[in-house]
């Protein structure tokens, strides 16, 4: 049996007219994100970020709207970082929220906004695979080591060239004290 069907592109969805829901939309400046707590918690959607003159810079979407935005906005761990800065450096910023439960939905809207709209942050990186998606590479025994004798190399560079103390250097880079002084004496012999 053979499918009679030809897989549709998110680019051929926008051409037949896809559209976002704007019966469960708001917006509101970024200024007064912290009044719509209640209506963002644990609640999935896509945002945007937009400037003054309305050019959106950020697509994203998130099954808890709250909690995603709230790490973006404040800078938290899982935050972007050049996002926070584009926020803290542009005036007027305004938070546009589209509701939907549904995270395939919410995938295919913030795709079809990030082409509708080219967002200066984002560019192709959201069509690619991040970091964390992607399989572990698995590093061969000689691979390993060097990438060791590499960071060893870059302790004792430290150390030697830089000054920084050993205790320093052993809580920084998680390696036993003996292993530094043993890359000193083996890198940087006078």
């Amino acid at each position: 049996m053979t499918n009679n069907y030809e897989p549709i592109k998110t680019d051929e969805l926008i051409n037949r007219g896809l559209e976002l829901p704007t019966t469960d939309a708001m917006y509101f400046p970024i200024e007064d994100f912290d009044e719509f707590k209640y209506e963002l918690e644990k609640v999935g959607g896509v945002y945007t970020f937009s400037d003054g003159d309305g050019n959106i810079f950020y697509v994203g979407c998130s099954a808890d709207l709250y909690k995603r935005l709230r790490q973006q906005i404040r800078g938290y761990a899982q935050g972007n970082r050049l996002l926070l800065t584009k926020i803290q450096q542009t005036d007027d910023v305004t938070i546009d929220i589209y509701f939907e439960s549904d995270s395939a939905k919410r995938g295919l809207y913030e795709h079809f906004l990030i082409i509708q709209n080219d967002p200066e942050l984002q560019g192709d990186a959201k069509l690619r695979m991040t970091d964390k998606e992607k399989p572990p590479k698995k590093l061969t025994e000689e691979e390993r080591v060097a990438q060791y004798e590499a960071l060893l190399y870059e302790i004792g560079y430290k150390h030697h060239y830089k000054g920084v103390p050993i205790d320093d250097l052993v809580e920084e880079y998680q390696v036993e004290k003996v292993e530094i002084t043993g890359a000193i004496n083996r890198f940087f012999k006078d």
